[in-house]
């Protein structure tokens, strides 16, 4: 009978207008401008959503029932995958926040398998985000995956993309199936993972970006992307992925404006070298493409790749393969109870949150020293800054564990970014740098010894020179490629030795003992 078939008009928070066709107990919803005329392909859409049609409730019964419709009140419906209006959607179906007491519908198709769970998200906690306390790298990639949520907060016109680039075996991809952990499930080994390879086609990418707005694109391994193609065939395609990443967009190429908004997302990708290496160090489209997918090099010096350091007793294949198991027996906690928190937030005072993120932003700009009148170069910064503000309210919503540390990884590696990015200046100038920067201590007869011990960075005029005291974690900061420059001529022409120590021994420790620490001479410029 026509009252087996109920339709309805609704209208989303966004303005987009919507049909909803109930047969039975199965309800699915269309888009009103997707049923003008012979309504093709919506027949085959509600099927999807388990509304199945045949005979005298096909296309064309549907079709009139539609042309009938005269209401469409404002409804509550989640339209798209991420933020519908102050609500958050994940790509499985759930819905945040959970506390409201009417279940929300959905107008997409849910991948059920994407965003699963397993295990408590007290053992994720504890064994997996606990486990990278003190990892810098690890730390950055991991608070990297809640960050695309916070993207809806700010003002930025491309979306935000690292690349973790470095030999094999360093830890790329465990460091990815850890961020992936947070997630979803973060391996083949345990069910449906969240991250994806690259070898999908371009094609493929305008459903993945549509399949993760608001959420982080997880891509590895870069070597089966266009794989087989020749070398100029390979570069321009990472060209033409490079700036579709960017905009969200499919039809954004270099130097051509994009048509409409793209879809809004972070990414995430590894490789064993720089994607604008790939595409052509020199030109202006690799550039460009720095721009949008911002490198971390992990230093082939580091014996732990992008560990800093690694529990004794065990190996560092043997470490990850720990955390790696972890995840796989614990996963897909952590966004939930992010997302119930920041929804919550949201509806709760959203000027207060939206303050609270540019509050952490601006500390980030501050303590990187970023150039304000280069608006790229800012560009760049808000980037990290806006992990680092994500990592922050992971911690203070009680995902992240709070010993983590939020600011100084993020800042790690947005120097490490740097000078990938930035051509390298002499040493003398970035010491001069050094010495210029906030927090700095100038040591006079009247500092104290608990002064000394707190600081980083100690500065002391001597005859004709400044000494230049900086303690380890100084030199982590502000020199990361300290194993590759220290035995430079340029280094060694300014580090004063103590025999065969690298390190002399200064009167800068608590209570007032004496340390080994790196101490520079530095010329002072003349007085014009």
């Amino acid at each position: 009978m026509r009252n087996d078939l109920v339709v309805r008009g609704l209208t989303a928070s966004s303005g987009t207008q919507w049909v909803s066709v109930t047969k039975g107990e199965n309800t699915g919803y269309v888009e009103l401008k997707r049923c003008v005329g012979t309504a093709p392909g919506v027949v085959e859409h509600l099927a999807q959503q388990n509304v199945l049609l045949f005979g005298k409730d096909s296309s064309s019964n549907l079709t009139s029932r539609v042309e009938e419709l005269e209401d469409f009140p404002r409804s509550a419906i989640a339209e798209n995958i991420g933020w519908n209006g102050d609500i958050f959607a994940l790509p499985n179906g759930n819905i945040f926040p959970k506390s409201d007491s009417v279940p929300m519908p959905i107008s997409f198709l849910p991948d059920t398998g994407k965003c699963a769970k397993k295990g408590t998200k007290k053992a994720w906690k504890a064994e997996v985000a606990g486990g990278l306390i003190g990892q810098k790298i690890p730390t950055f990639v991991l608070a990297s995956a809640f960050m695309p949520p916070l993207l809806n907060f700010i003002d930025r016109s491309i979306n935000i993309g690292f690349e973790i680039v470095g030999g094999p075996g360093i830890g790329k991809t465990t460091v990815q199936q850890l961020a992936a952990s947070a997630l979803g499930c973060p391996t083949r080994n345990s069910g449906h993972p969240y991250s994806i390879t690259m070898n999908t086609t371009m094609n493929g990418l305008e459903q993945i970006m549509r399949d993760h707005r608001d959420h982080l694109i997880i891509l590895d391994e870069t070597n089966l992307f266009f794989g087989e193609a020749s070398k100029a065939a390979r570069a321009g395609a990472f060209q033409t992925l490079a700036f579709k990443l960017g905009s969200g967009s499919e039809k954004e190429r270099y130097n051509t404006p994009s048509e409409g908004d793209g879809h809004r997302f972070g990414f995430l990708i590894s490789s064993n070298e720089p994607l604008s290496d790939l595409i052509g160090e020199n030109s202006d489209s690799a550039k460009a493409a720095s721009d949008r997918i911002l490198t971390i090099p992990v230093p082939t010096e580091r014996p732990h790749g992008v560990f800093d350091q690694i529990p004794s007793g065990i190996s560092g294949s043997q470490f990850a393969s720990k955390l790696v198991a972890a995840a796989e027996e614990n996963h897909g906690f952590a966004i939930e109870r992010y997302l119930e928190n920041l929804t919550k937030e949201r509806r709760a005072d959203e000027p207060a949150l939206r303050a609270k993120i540019d509050k952490r932003m601006e500390l980030f700009r501050e303590e990187s020293g970023v150039d304000r009148n280069d608006g790229s170069a800012v560009r760049v910064a808000d980037a990290f800054g806006l992990v680092y503000a994500a990592g922050m309210l992971a911690k203070e919503y009680g995902v992240l564990p709070k010993k983590m540390k939020c600011l100084s990884s993020a800042l790690h590696c947005y120097r490490l970014n740097r000078l990938h990015s930035v051509p390298s200046k002499p040493f003398i100038e970035r010491l001069r740098g050094v010495v210029n920067s906030d927090g700095v201590i100038h040591r006079t007869k009247q500092t104290s010894a608990d002064t000394l011990a707190m600081a980083s960075i100690i500065v002391s005029a001597k005859s004709g020179y400044d000494e230049i005291i900086l303690k380890s974690q100084a030199m982590r900061d502000h020199f990361p490629d300290w194993a590759v420059i220290q035995k430079s001529r340029e280094v060694k022409t300014l580090l004063d030795r103590d025999g065969q120590h690298l390190k002399k021994k200064r009167t800068v420790g608590p209570n007032a003992r004496s340390m080994r620490v790196l101490c520079f001479k530095l010329p002072r410029l003349d007085d014009d």
